[in-house]
């Protein structure tokens, strides 16, 4: 009997996808939040995971509008934490429906 990628006998590659989507919302997410918390920052419960990145982004000084001129290759810089911005919104969009559920849950 083969396993799936979490140990389990048997399963499913979609449920599986959306377990692994599901995960990688909730790291994010919690994350972001602590960032915030950290950086003494407020932390909405009803901002969506893109607002939360932008906002850990921006506390850290990590958002593609700070990055400086520099001799480091800004546009590249700019490129690259335009680009983390667009995983996480990529990966909010994965189901919707199932993470606004458990956003409401908590």
């Amino acid at each position: 009997m083969a396993l799936t990628a979490s140990g389990r006998p048997g399963g499913n590659d979609s449920e599986e996808s959306a377990l692994a989507v599901g995960s990688a919302k909730e790291l994010i997410e919690s994350t972001a939040k602590v960032v915030l918390a950290e950086r003494g920052l407020p932390v909405s419960d009803k901002a969506d995971l893109p607002e939360l990145v932008r906002q850990a982004q921006q506390a850290l000084g990590l958002h593609p509008s700070s990055a400086a001129p520099g001799p480091d290759g800004t546009e590249a810089v700019k490129r690259i934490l335009g680009g983390v911005s667009t995983i996480a919104a990529g990966v909010s969009i994965g189901d919707p429906h199932a993470y606004a559920a458990r956003r409401r849950c908590r």
